[in-house]
């Protein structure tokens, strides 16, 4: 994800030895980021002041106005894992600075913008002597978020648990690398039971391999979302990805090709 510039639009000016409020900067609104009608997009946002989860930093996916998944990015384990029902959105951002501002007891002290996108990028409210606040950075808007999406929700309302497909990846900018091989994947209620290398005809240890079910491989897609090259092919009977590819940036042997082919749903 590329970090956007943060713009200082919000300063905090407090006379010394006045009582008065502080004076906001309040240009930006809710409606300055509804107007630019972003409703799939991903952001890192980070937790500060006088709460548990201070320091706590989250990379958050939205689609469609609603949190779809959460990865922990910060230092060390969270106090508690951050569930997809209570991770903000921009929108719930942007209430949570109006909240504070129709309480008497609730002071803004800090409010920053990014100026393009017009979505909050640091904020710090006091109430009563705490402040919290949060840091919103690497925003990216998703191109691909929604398909992936719809997607995942064909894959799931099948109720597949069990089923067997073959796997196959390779490095697409990286012309020095070995191709991998193809490998036969056998899941059984939701979990990996079983990885057979055709063309060596033996197992693989599934402890020490980092092959995913098709659940997790969605995961994988919605996180790496910024990076995917062109459209990504899905099955249309089950929503299974197909076929997609992912490159990080300009660099040699950063992109990736993943297929999916022989799926037999075990019923």
């Amino acid at each position: 994800m590329k970090n956007l510039a943060v713009s200082l639009l919000g300063l905090l000016i407090v006379a010394c030895n006045s009582s008065s409020d502080s004076e906001v900067q309040k240009d930006i609104t809710i409606d300055d980021w509804m107007a630019q009608n972003i409703d799939s997009y991903s952001f890192n946002y980070k937790v500060s002041g006088f709460t548990p989860r201070s320091g706590e930093e989250w990379e958050i996916y939205v689609n469609s106005g609603e949190v779809i998944h959460v990865n922990y990015i910060g230092e060390g384990t969270p106090s508690e894992d951050l569930d997809v029902e209570l991770a903000p959105t921009i929108d719930s951002l942007f209430n949570q600075m109006s909240n504070c501002e129709n309480i008497d007891t609730c002071e803004i002290k800090v409010q920053e913008y990014d100026i393009t996108n017009k979505f909050p990028t640091k904020y710090t409210e006091e109430y009563i002597s705490e402040s919290v606040g949060f840091e919103v950075s690497s925003f990216v808007a998703q191109e691909f978020i929604s398909l992936i999406q719809s997607n995942k929700n064909i894959w799931v309302s099948s109720g597949v648990s069990d089923y067997t497909f073959t796997y196959f990846s390779s490095m697409t900018d990286c012309p020095t690398a070995d191709p991998y091989v193809p490998v036969e994947i056998t899941v059984e209620d939701g979990s990996i039971s079983s990885i057979y290398v055709p063309d060596f005809e033996i197992f693989k240890d599934i402890e020490s391999t980092h092959y995913s079910t098709i659940e997790q491989i969605f995961e994988n897609m919605i996180e790496s979302s910024s990076s995917i090259q062109g459209e990504p092919i899905f099955d249309a009977a089950f929503g299974y990805p197909i076929l997609y590819e992912t490159d990080l940036s300009s660099a040699e042997c950063d992109g990736q090709s993943v297929q999916i082919s022989s799926f037999v749903a075990s019923y």
